[in-house]
């Protein structure tokens, strides 16, 4: 088994062309990343003494989008002082380099946290997950069908966790070109 490595995507759509990236943290832990920060990302996010600081907090981080200037300000303070592995370094500049770019020009940085899943001989399984802030939550791998309304734990959106569930079958065409295609499978 193989878990999908979240990532965060960012867009600046005020800029022509549209301007748009990824990054991956692997090597860090949010805790490690915002310890230092915590103030001013608590009053950037309007994280109060009676919420957990670190509890879902990748998750808090990236459910408002687009990003308030003081959210952004938080944020870079963060990140400039992250040292990412090598593999991370250039999508991080790039992220620094957006934020920067926004807080200079006043654009909006939209931003979308990828949904939680896992990878496995092939097949690509999306776990049922709150589709406003990506939460997996305690019913996740024992509903995946479910249809039932559930209510978010950290943002309070109201979902069926079967509309946030996929699994698909990476297959190779039949002409052996190098393009992929994806076909829906059952559970």
């Amino acid at each position: 088994m193989s878990g999908l490595i979240p990532y965060v995507h960012w867009t600046i759509p005020d800029t022509s062309p549209q301007k748009s990236g990824r990054f991956y943290i692997s090597s860090e832990s949010p805790e490690k990343i915002f310890s230092e920060h915590r103030e001013a990302i608590s009053k950037a996010y309007g994280i109060t003494e009676r919420m957990p600081f670190y509890s879902f907090l990748w998750n808090r981080l990236w459910m408002d989008s687009p990003l308030s200037h003081e959210k952004m300000n938080a944020l870079r303070a963060a990140f400039v002082e992250f040292h990412p592995n090598r593999s991370e370094e250039s999508e991080m500049h790039a992220f620094l380099g957006a934020l920067d770019t926004c807080l200079r020009n006043g654009f909006e940085l939209g931003v979308s946290l990828s949904p939680p899943g896992h990878a496995d001989l092939g097949v690509t399984t999306i776990f049922p997950h709150c589709p406003k802030c990506k939460l997996v939550n305690e019913w996740t791998f024992s509903a995946p069908l479910d249809d039932s309304a559930r209510r978010c734990e950290l943002c309070g959106t109201e979902f069926r966790p079967s509309a946030t569930y996929s699994r698909q079958l990476w297959e190779r065409p039949k002409d052996n070109k190098s393009t992929e295609k994806v076909r829906r499978i059952l559970p």
